[in-house]
C-alpha cells in the first residue's frame, strides 16, 4: 500500500504521545480514530487533542484556521474492532 492510499489511521493509546500522533495525522488530512481502554484517558482525550493542536499552532506547524477542521477529523473510538476494520494504518502508543 502506498502512502497515497492511506486515508484512515487508527491510533491506539490516548495519552500524550497518542493524542499528538492523532493531531499530526489529522492535520495532514487523514481521518483518525483514537482508541484507549482506560475510561480516564478516553474522557480526557478531547482536552489532550485540543492542547496538542494548540502546541502545533504555537510552534507554527498548524494554522489557527485549520484547528477546527483538524480536530473534526479525529474520532475517539471505543470499539477497537470497528476502528481497526477501517484503518489503513495503525499506530500503537500505549
Amino acid at each position: 500500500m502506498s502512502a497515497g492510499e492511506i486515508r484512515h489511521v487508527l491510533v491506539i493509546g490516548a495519552g500524550t504521545m497518542g493524542t499528538q500522533i492523532a493531531v499530526q495525522c489529522a492535520a495532514h488530512g487523514f481521518e483518525v480514530a483514537l482508541h484507549d481502554t482506560a475510561p480516564a484517558a478516553v474522557a480526557d482525550a478531547p482536552r489532550r487533542l485540543a492542547a496538542a493542536a494548540d502546541e502545533m499552532i504555537a510552534s507554527g506547524f498548524l494554522d489557527t484556521d485549520a484547528r477546527s477542521a483538524t480536530l473534526a477529523r479525529i474520532a475517539v473510538e471505543g470499539d477497537l474492532a470497528a476502528a481497526a476494520s477501517r484503518a489503513d494504518l495503525v499506530s500503537e502508543s500505549i
